[in-house]
């Protein structure tokens, strides 16, 4: 999949996610802070880990990926900073292009480690009024390590509520193709403002699309067929022009 990307002029960022057999969200994967026998350890699962890691970071360099993801939203394990400084390390060692890490949502201020990455990244699943609130938050960070930064994740559900919890993939509620339409729209206008925001990684396309008579029908982040599609085309055709206008 990589080598047919690439040879239709794409760029590609290989991201292996880890999830959690029972369903548990990766964010709460977590352990005492210190090891202590006959209890699950820290140390064993950086190892398990940076195997799993390293393993995609090899495919990453065989393949010429253009960036690659050490990890996903792994919120607890964030404050381990010497495990991940230690992984970014041995990952170096098998890959040589950009690596950055995809925060969570409200974590960007928080990571302790960002001057061990090239490039700033996190999820931006956040509620459709408060961009004004948080961009400024991250733009400190981008500016005190003085990294490049972009959105590795960013989407909505099409359902009711979702734009004021974008990352509750669980949300009840009806189909509602217009709070995805709104969110996408807001979030566009807000991000287009600040150049420090290099782009994003839209949540989500799917490798397997249902029918295009089915999508106003599905409730989920898929944006194929939906309002939310034309939204993102738009934008991103206006950039490109202005890209071009500028050379």
């Amino acid at each position: 999949m990589v080598s047919y990307a690439k040879s239709i002029g794409l760029q590609v960022i290989l991201k292996p996610m880890l999830n959690v057999s029972d369903g548990t969200w990766r964010a709460h994967i977590n352990f005492f802070d210190h090891d202590v026998p006959c209890e699950p350890k820290w140390s064993d699962w950086f190892k398990a880990y940076t195997e799993f890691i390293v393993y995609y970071a090899k495919l990453a360099e065989e393949s010429q990926s253009d960036m690659f993801v050490i990890g996903c939203e792994m919120v607890n394990t964030d404050r381990r900073e010497q495990e991940w400084r230690d992984l970014i390390k041995e990952v170096r060692s098998h890959y040589s292009g950009p690596i950055t890490y995809n925060c969570d949502k409200y974590q960007e201020d928080h990571v302790t480690w960002w001057d061990a990455v090239d490039v700033i990244s996190s999820s931006a699943y956040y509620p459709i009024h408060t961009w004004d609130e948080q961009l400024p938050r991250i733009e400190k960070v981008v500016k005190e390590h003085n990294k490049p930064f972009f959105f590795c994740e960013a989407g909505c559900p099409s359902r009711e509520g979702s734009k004021l919890l974008p990352n509750d993939w669980a949300l009840k509620g009806q189909i509602d193709l217009s709070e995805q339409e709104d969110w996408y729209r807001n979030m566009f206008k807000h991000t287009s403002k600040e150049p420090w925001i290099q782009g994003f990684g839209l949540w989500d396309w799917k490798a397997l699309l249902y029918p295009i008579d089915k999508a106003e029908h599905d409730t989920d982040y898929a944006l194929y067929g939906k309002p939310a599609e034309k939204v993102v085309f738009d934008y991103y055709t206006s950039v490109e022009r202005e890209a071009k206008s500028v050379s």
